[in-house]
Order: structure tokens, then C-alpha cells, then sequence
């Protein structure tokens, strides 16, 4: 069936209407089993604040990323974040509170916050600024809270970007650059953290509430690899020890790093060529109130 003729629309508020505007949404009572229809119009319009809705990426100034939410049963795409000159406060035009939770989906629900404490919005629309924090929150219910969802969005989107955006993964200890992948699939109930600004900057500055290793890189690797760490202010002038371990278990070649707070990205070129065959990092943070140690498997080809 078609779109009916009335639905129940969510727009910061109920109301009754036949046009589900970019980024709310609507209810109808179906049959089981029934079919909608919803028809795609699209068309310039002289509101700016409207035009922002079918606006991809032009500059810093000016940008907004859609984001979309799968999961087995369900593909939602009413979330976007981005800036606009004439952002204001969180009840303007350009921002929609996420639609209420009623309690009966079988399924994962992502709200964009600025803060822990916020309500949550589908989308939203801030002033230009050099950096930028955003706070994806996902939720899944407890029948479906180990299943798999993804974050997909368009990096080709992203092309026109000075600044740098990356998606954050504090639990998974995973660091995205959002210019150069589209997807990330999480588990669970999850909190990530979408940065804006300069990478450089925004890594050395980053509040944490553990220290975090990102993923080695290049990896399969041949003669050198690089280590990001990102650590606690309380972590300058400890020493890193890493160790290549083979696969019986010997120390290959080991490397000594003095950290310091904030980002750090270890360049180990290796002293000696290693057989091919697959190794582990063996990554020792000595620090006498907060020892850490990570293991992170590579390959060398």
C-alpha cells in the first residue's frame, strides 16, 4: 500500500500529516504482514535551513554526513551530524530530537549526543568550529543485545574537508578515520565519539578515562611497524617496553620507548629481517601506579 493519506508524525512533537520531512519519522497502524510505500521527493528550496537537509559536504563552513544504522532486521538512515553558519541552539530548525523510545522494537536505537546527559537527536546541526565533539549512543534491547550492527556512512562525502573526523571506540580501543572508511560494525550496547578538528591536536588532547592502543599498522607488515598510543597526562617519561614474539613463543627483537601524555605513534623499524608467519606485540607500559600491558597479533610477509 501507499503512503496513507494520515500519519502519526514525530517532529519534536506529534502531529498529524501525509510528508515524513529528512531525518523524523512517522507511525501507522498496520496489518501484519502490510507493505509501505513511502515516495522520494527531492527539489531545491529557498529555506536554508531546509536546503541543509539535502546539503552533503561543500566546505568547513558548511557540511552535513548522514549516517545509517543496519542491523539483521532493520536499516534506519534518519541520523545525520554536521555545521552550518546559521546552527544555533539544539531547538532550531536544523536539529530533530531521535524519535521516542515506545518501548516495543525489536531492534537497536542511536541517538547523536553532545553530552552524556542529553535526551538524544537524530540530527544535529552545530556553528562552525575548529573541533567538535559529538556522542553516538547505541542501545540495543535485551533480545537482540548481541547481535551485530553497523555505522555506515559515505567517505567520498568527506572529500572536501580540512579538518579531519574520526569515529572512536573507547570499549573496542578502535580509532576510525571517517575520510578514509565508511562502516564500522560494533556488538552490543555501545558509546562512540565522533572528533572533528585537526588530527594532530585533537589526539594529544583527547580525555580519556583509560590509556588506549589502537591497532599496529601496516599490518601485514615487512620491515617496520608503527604502534598508536593514546595515554593518560599521569603516563609522561614511563617506559614502553615492546617485544616481537615469534610463533615458539621467543623474543625476536624487543624496542624501549619513553611515553609521553597524550598521542603517541611508535615507528619501530625493525634491526633484522624476520621469517615470514604471524607474531605477537607484547606492549608493557611501565608505570608504577598504572602498569598496562596489550597484546596485538600481526603478520610479516
Amino acid at each position: 500500500a501507499g503512503l496513507p493519506e494520515s500519519v502519526l508524525l514525530f517532529a519534536n512533537g506529534f502531529n498529524e500529516g501525509n510528508v515524513i520531512p529528512a531525518y523524523r519519522g512517522a507511525f501507522v497502524l498496520l496489518e501484519a504482514g502490510a507493505t509501505i510505500e513511502i515516495p522520494i521527493q527531492s527539489g531545491n528550496t529557498p529555506n536554508a535551513q531546509r536546503a541543509i537537509v539535502e546539503r552533503r559536504v561543500e566546505n568547513d563552513e558548511s557540511w552535513q554526513l548522514p549516517i545509517t544504522l543496519s542491523t539483521s532486521t532493520l536499516q534506519h538512515k534518519a541520523f545525520a551530524l554536521g555545521m552550518h553558519p546559521n546552527a544555533g541552539n539544539l531547538s532550531d530548525a536544523m536539529n530533530q530530537k531521535a524519535l521516542p523510545n515506545l518501548g516495543f522494537f525489536n531492534a537497536a536505537d542511536l541517538r547523536i549526543k553532545l553530552h552524556q546527559d542529553d535526551e538524544g537527536l537524530s540530527r544535529n546541526i552545530v556553528a562552525p568550529a575548529m573541533e567538535q565533539e559529538w556522542l553516538l549512543t547505541l542501545e540495543q534491547d535485551k533480545n537482540s543485545s548481541g547481535a551485530f550492527a553497523d555505522i555506515s556512512w559515505s567517505s567520498e562525502d568527506l572529500n572536501n574537508l580540512e579538518q579531519d573526523l574520526y569515529l572512536l571506540d573507547e570499549h573496542e580501543g578502535k580509532l576510525i578515520n571517517m575520510k578514509e572508511a565508511g562502516t564500522y560494525t560494533i556488538r552490543g550496547s555501545h558509546n562512540l565519539r565522533v572528533l572533528y578538528g585537526n588530527a594532530a591536536t585533537m589526539l594529544d588532547q583527547l580525555s580519556l578515562e583509560n590509556h588506549l592502543l589502537l591497532d599496529p599498522y601496516p599490518n601485514p607488515l615487512t620491515d617496520h611497524v608503527s604502534i598508536p598510543l593514546i595515554l593518560k597526562d599521569e603516563a609522561s617519561g614511563a617506559q614502553i617496553t615492546v617485544q616481537l614474539i615469534n610463533s615458539n613463543g621467543s623474543i625476536a627483537e624487543e624496542l624501549r620507548y619513553t611515553a609521553k601524555g597524550g598521542f603517541n605513534d611508535i615507528v619501530w623499524q625493525f634491526n633484522q629481517s624476520h621469517a615470514r608467519g604471524m607474531y605477537y606485540l607484547n606492549i608493557v607500559l611501565d608505570q608504577q601506579s598504572d602498569a598496562k600491558k596489550w597484546i596485538k597479533k600481526v603478520i610479516i610477509q
